[in-house]
């Protein structure tokens, strides 16, 4: 008896960043959307795919819908799209 094993691979791609240059005004708060941030993999959908806060920003904080990101909070792609991540200056 023979038969035949296909084998596919899996999460063999590098996903892709975008980052674009962000400026605010000194005590200001900016609306983070896909303009600035985004990504894609193409082993991975979309709605999976999440960004980690790796470090804070040194001169504000950033929030997702209201509440405030810690260094480990994770937000993702449609939280983008939906305008809910917000940079807020601290004046400094």
């Amino acid at each position: 008896q023979t038969f035949d094993i296909e084998v596919n691979a899996v999460n063999n791609h590098v996903p892709e960043f975008v980052t674009n240059k962000l400026l605010v005004e000194e005590g200001g708060v900016l609306s983070i959307t896909t303009n600035q941030l985004s990504a894609s993999d193409v082993d991975t959908p979309i709605n999976l795919l999440k960004f980690i806060l790796d470090a804070l920003p040194m001169y504000g904080t950033l929030q997702n819908d209201g509440h405030t990101l810690k260094k480990g909070s994770s937000f993702s792609i449609e939280d983008l799209q939906k305008k809910n991540i917000r940079y807020l200056s601290d004046g400094s």
